[in-house]
Protein backbone atom coordinates (compact mmCIF):
# COMPACT_ATOMS: atom_id res chain seq x y z
CA UNK A 1 0.00 0.00 0.00
CA UNK A 2 2.94 2.76 1.01
CA UNK A 3 4.45 2.20 -2.77
CA UNK A 4 1.24 2.53 -3.65
CA UNK A 5 0.54 5.86 -2.00
CA UNK A 6 4.31 6.97 -2.81
CA UNK A 7 3.51 6.72 -6.43
CA UNK A 8 0.88 9.15 -6.46
CA UNK A 9 2.24 11.78 -4.51
CA UNK A 10 4.95 11.63 -6.71
CA UNK A 11 2.22 11.46 -9.86
CA UNK A 12 0.36 14.81 -8.21
CA UNK A 13 4.64 16.36 -8.21
CA UNK A 14 4.92 15.80 -11.37
CA UNK A 15 1.47 17.37 -12.54
CA UNK A 16 1.90 20.04 -10.64
CA UNK A 17 5.17 20.74 -12.29
CA UNK A 18 4.59 20.15 -15.54
CA UNK A 19 1.77 22.04 -15.89
CA UNK A 20 3.40 25.05 -14.15
CA UNK A 21 6.26 24.37 -16.61
CA UNK A 22 3.84 24.45 -19.35
CA UNK A 23 2.14 27.64 -18.75
CA UNK A 24 5.13 29.64 -17.70
CA UNK A 25 7.99 28.79 -20.33
CA UNK A 26 6.16 27.14 -23.16
CA UNK A 27 3.25 29.50 -23.36
CA UNK A 28 4.08 32.29 -21.20
CA UNK A 29 0.71 34.10 -22.45
CA UNK A 30 -1.40 31.87 -20.30
CA UNK A 31 0.34 33.38 -17.13
CA UNK A 32 0.15 36.79 -18.33
CA UNK A 33 -3.37 37.86 -18.34
CA UNK A 34 -4.36 41.58 -19.28
CA UNK A 35 -6.84 42.87 -16.65
CA UNK A 36 -7.97 45.43 -18.97
CA UNK A 37 -9.18 43.78 -21.80
CA UNK A 38 -13.08 43.04 -21.97
CA UNK A 39 -14.91 40.29 -23.68
CA UNK A 40 -17.82 40.45 -25.18
CA UNK A 41 -20.59 37.84 -25.59
CA UNK A 42 -21.40 38.81 -28.64
CA UNK A 43 -19.25 40.50 -31.41
CA UNK A 44 -20.12 44.17 -32.10
CA UNK A 45 -21.08 43.75 -35.62
CA UNK A 46 -21.50 47.09 -36.61
CA UNK A 47 -18.08 47.86 -36.99
CA UNK A 48 -17.03 45.05 -39.24
CA UNK A 49 -16.12 45.92 -42.86
CA UNK A 50 -17.75 45.12 -45.57
CA UNK A 51 -17.03 41.74 -46.93
CA UNK A 52 -15.11 42.14 -50.33
CA UNK A 53 -17.05 40.52 -52.98
CA UNK A 54 -16.39 36.38 -52.99
CA UNK A 55 -14.00 35.17 -55.98
CA UNK A 56 -15.99 33.48 -58.77
CA UNK A 57 -16.21 29.52 -57.38
CA UNK A 58 -13.73 27.33 -59.12
CA UNK A 59 -16.34 24.84 -60.75
CA UNK A 60 -15.86 20.72 -59.76
CA UNK A 61 -14.14 18.91 -62.46
CA UNK A 62 -16.37 16.71 -64.38
CA UNK A 63 -16.29 13.07 -62.66
CA UNK A 64 -14.00 10.67 -65.52
CA UNK A 65 -16.05 8.37 -67.94
CA UNK A 66 -15.26 5.20 -69.29
CA UNK A 67 -15.51 3.93 -72.44
CA UNK A 68 -15.72 0.70 -74.19
CA UNK A 69 -14.42 -0.96 -77.04
CA UNK A 70 -15.22 -4.44 -78.79
CA UNK A 71 -12.42 -6.79 -78.84
CA UNK A 72 -9.06 -6.21 -80.76
CA UNK A 73 -10.99 -2.73 -81.53
CA UNK A 74 -10.53 1.26 -81.57
CA UNK A 75 -14.33 1.94 -82.91
CA UNK A 76 -16.24 3.56 -79.70
CA UNK A 77 -19.08 1.52 -78.43
CA UNK A 78 -20.91 3.99 -75.92
CA UNK A 79 -20.07 7.71 -77.98
CA UNK A 80 -23.51 9.44 -75.86
CA UNK A 81 -21.56 9.48 -73.19
CA UNK A 82 -18.60 11.22 -74.68
CA UNK A 83 -21.14 13.57 -76.43
CA UNK A 84 -22.89 14.32 -72.37
CA UNK A 85 -19.20 14.97 -70.75
CA UNK A 86 -17.94 17.58 -73.39
CA UNK A 87 -20.27 20.12 -72.34
CA UNK A 88 -18.53 20.00 -68.69
CA UNK A 89 -16.00 19.94 -69.91
CA UNK A 90 -15.70 22.68 -72.08
CA UNK A 91 -16.75 24.71 -69.01
CA UNK A 92 -14.69 23.61 -66.72
CA UNK A 93 -11.47 24.09 -69.23
CA UNK A 94 -12.03 27.85 -69.80
CA UNK A 95 -12.63 28.56 -66.30
CA UNK A 96 -9.33 26.44 -64.95
CA UNK A 97 -6.61 27.59 -67.11
CA UNK A 98 -3.71 24.74 -66.31
CA UNK A 99 -6.75 22.04 -66.56
CA UNK A 100 -6.25 19.01 -69.15
CA UNK A 101 -7.89 15.87 -70.50
CA UNK A 102 -5.98 12.37 -69.98
CA UNK A 103 -7.06 9.55 -72.02
CA UNK A 104 -5.82 6.19 -71.03
CA UNK A 105 -6.37 3.52 -72.98
CA UNK A 106 -6.81 -0.01 -71.50
CA UNK A 107 -7.21 -3.75 -73.06
CA UNK A 108 -7.79 -7.35 -71.36
CA UNK A 109 -5.41 -9.85 -71.06
CA UNK A 110 -5.29 -11.44 -74.94
CA UNK A 111 -2.50 -10.95 -76.64
CA UNK A 112 1.45 -9.85 -76.19
CA UNK A 113 1.70 -7.28 -73.65
CA UNK A 114 3.73 -5.40 -76.81
CA UNK A 115 0.84 -5.70 -78.73
CA UNK A 116 -1.61 -4.37 -75.88
CA UNK A 117 0.00 -1.79 -74.99
CA UNK A 118 -0.22 -0.27 -78.52
CA UNK A 119 -3.97 -0.85 -79.12
CA UNK A 120 -4.29 0.66 -75.71
CA UNK A 121 -2.74 3.88 -77.16
CA UNK A 122 -4.66 3.75 -80.60
CA UNK A 123 -8.44 3.19 -78.29
CA UNK A 124 -6.96 6.76 -76.29
CA UNK A 125 -6.14 8.80 -79.74
CA UNK A 126 -9.56 7.47 -81.00
CA UNK A 127 -11.58 9.06 -78.00
CA UNK A 128 -9.30 11.87 -78.19
CA UNK A 129 -9.96 12.29 -81.59
CA UNK A 130 -13.37 11.93 -81.35
CA UNK A 131 -13.32 14.74 -78.21
CA UNK A 132 -11.40 17.30 -80.61
CA UNK A 133 -13.98 16.31 -83.80
CA UNK A 134 -16.62 17.76 -81.15
CA UNK A 135 -15.68 20.88 -79.60
CA UNK A 136 -12.85 20.27 -77.24
CA UNK A 137 -8.98 21.74 -77.97
CA UNK A 138 -6.16 20.17 -79.12
CA UNK A 139 -3.79 21.47 -76.87
CA UNK A 140 -5.43 20.50 -73.44
CA UNK A 141 -5.55 16.41 -74.62
CA UNK A 142 -3.33 14.01 -73.27
CA UNK A 143 -3.05 10.22 -73.87
CA UNK A 144 -1.15 7.49 -72.54
CA UNK A 145 -1.56 3.57 -72.29
CA UNK A 146 -1.49 1.19 -69.92
CA UNK A 147 -1.87 -2.07 -71.71
CA UNK A 148 -3.40 -4.47 -70.13
CA UNK A 149 -1.17 -3.98 -67.08
CA UNK A 150 -4.41 -1.78 -64.94
CA UNK A 151 -7.73 -4.21 -65.08
CA UNK A 152 -10.38 -2.77 -63.97
CA UNK A 153 -11.88 -6.51 -62.63
CA UNK A 154 -9.31 -9.57 -63.14
CA UNK A 155 -9.78 -10.94 -66.47
CA UNK A 156 -11.01 -14.23 -65.41
CA UNK A 157 -14.17 -14.63 -67.77
CA UNK A 158 -15.44 -13.34 -71.14
CA UNK A 159 -17.66 -10.24 -69.20
CA UNK A 160 -14.75 -9.15 -67.46
CA UNK A 161 -12.62 -8.97 -70.38
CA UNK A 162 -15.63 -6.98 -71.92
CA UNK A 163 -14.91 -4.50 -69.33
CA UNK A 164 -11.38 -4.22 -69.06
CA UNK A 165 -11.12 -3.39 -73.14
CA UNK A 166 -11.69 0.76 -72.62
CA UNK A 167 -10.47 3.90 -71.88
CA UNK A 168 -10.74 6.39 -69.47
CA UNK A 169 -11.35 10.42 -69.65
CA UNK A 170 -10.29 11.91 -66.55
CA UNK A 171 -9.96 15.80 -66.10
CA UNK A 172 -6.37 16.80 -64.32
Amino acid sequence: MRPLIIGILIFLAWLALSTWYYSTQIFPAFSQEDENTEVQAFPDTTLAPEAEPAEPETPDPPGDVIVYFDYNSTRIQNEEILNSYIPGSKEYLETVQDACVLVTGHTCDIGTNAYNMDLGKRRALAVRKFLEQNGLEDGCLETTSTGEADPAVPNSSKENREKNRRAVVHMQ
